[in-house]
């Protein structure tokens, strides 16, 4: 926003308060020209309600009509804090034109907002409607947040026409001596700050060099006048600067906990990178094994027939003897298995000398294979214990 603006604005609210409708009027219009050429539409319709505020105490109807019109394409651009007083007076606008319409805006208002300008429009609406009790219900909240003795001063009178058409003459005068007391506040603030010296010193055109001579010159009120300037200014700059640091916070939270993800990811990725070479590892532990145990499992059968062929054990090792009964073990499992039943875990050899007797090799054909006579059989099966007897 253009300070220029600012201060036309402010000023225009400034003599609202003080009822000075005309300069008010001149302010917004002002005020509205700068925001227009600098395409600012979020307060727009804070200034176009003070306008047609003005021209309905001026008696300027159709200006009233006018501006709040020009309100409705400025809803989607303005600001929430002034969207519940944008629906206020457009609700306002259209109370006994068309409710159907006037009851969209206020329930818009009320939602936005629920202060002294929306309560007063809901009163409004309810009493177009007949229904009073609630119009005076709403009005009375008004009152209650109402800063302006000007409208607290209307609106008292509303509720006290209420009472006069009930009949009920204690509660008119109560609200009639409110209204009094509100035009009385009004009159002391007037006559405490003469706003007709203080307008007469502020040049139309607001140049930096007017306002120095104004400060220069003018009584208490102007210096009045310029720190509300300031407090307005003050608050926007800290409106802005808590904007800005919350949305610094909000930037700073999303970095962590997107370095936290990547931290994250950059985990599992090396977690995977150990998974996927123990698997490889495993693999390849497995492809050893199935071709070591294929590699076992053949030569086992070889040396298998070899006896099987009239071949002899003179020359084998005790690894051959186990690569043999490995592969017999398979081949003859039923037989093996009866073996083991019967004479428990034995020497390979021993196994071996079992089995060509179950498969009916006698004494002298069990030496040929083993290179011994027959005799030797006889004693070697002998000292094979059986486990039960």
């Amino acid at each position: 926003m253009d300070i220029y603006q600012q201060l036309c604005e402010a000023l225009a609210y400034i003599n609202i308060i003080f009822d000075e409708d005309k300069l008010s009027l001149h302010y917004c219009k002002l005020s509205l020209q700068s925001a227009q050429k600098l395409g600012d539409k979020r307060y727009q319709v804070f200034t176009l309600g003070m306008a047609s505020s003005c021209c309905s105490t001026l008696g300027k109807e159709d200006s009233v009509g006018y501006y709040r019109l020009l309100c409705i394409p400025l809803l989607p651009y303005t600001h929430n804090s002034c969207k519940g007083y944008a629906y206020s007076i457009i609700a306002d606008y259209f109370i006994n034109k068309d409710n159907r319409k006037a009851k969209e805006y206020l329930d818009s208002a009320l939602y936005y907002s629920k202060d002294a300008v929306s309560y007063r429009v809901a009163g409004y609406y309810n009493n177009a409607l007949g229904n009073d009790a609630k119009a005076e219900e709403m009005w009375k909240k008004s009152i209650d947040c109402d800063p302006n003795y000007l409208t607290q001063a209307e609106t008292c009178k509303k509720i006290a026409a209420l009472y006069y058409e009930r009949g009920d003459l204690k509660n008119y005068a109560l609200y009639m001596s409110k209204m009094s007391e509100a035009k009385d506040s009004l009159y002391a603030r007037k006559k405490k700050y003469n706003m007709s010296e203080l307008q007469s010193n502020i040049n139309s055109s607001l140049s930096i060099k007017d306002l120095l001579d104004t400060i220069t010159s003018a009584s208490m009120g102007i210096l009045i006048i310029i720190l509300l300037c300031i407090m307005v200014f003050s608050l926007i700059l800290h409106r802005t600067r808590k904007r800005l640091i919350a949305v610094h916070n909000r930037l700073k939270a999303e970095k962590q906990s997107l370095d936290q993800a990547k931290a994250q990811i950059k985990s599992l990725k090396k977690e995977s990178a150990k998974k996927s070479d123990r698997i490889e590892r495993l693999n390849n532990d497995i492809m050893v094994a199935s071709q070591s145990s294929a590699a076992n499992a053949q030569c086992g059968k070889e040396l298998y027939h070899h006896i099987k062929n009239g071949g002899t054990t003179i020359t084998w090792t005790k690894q051959d003897y186990e690569l043999c009964m490995a592969y017999c073990k398979i081949e003859f499992a039923e037989t093996m298995a009866e073996i083991e039943r019967c004479y428990g875990n034995i020497a390979p050899r021993k196994q071996l000398i079992m089995l060509l007797q179950h498969l009916n090799y006698d004494y002298a054909a069990i030496g040929r294979v083993l290179g011994i006579n027959s005799d030797s059989v006889r004693k070697n099966i002998a000292r094979i214990t059986p486990l039960t007897k």
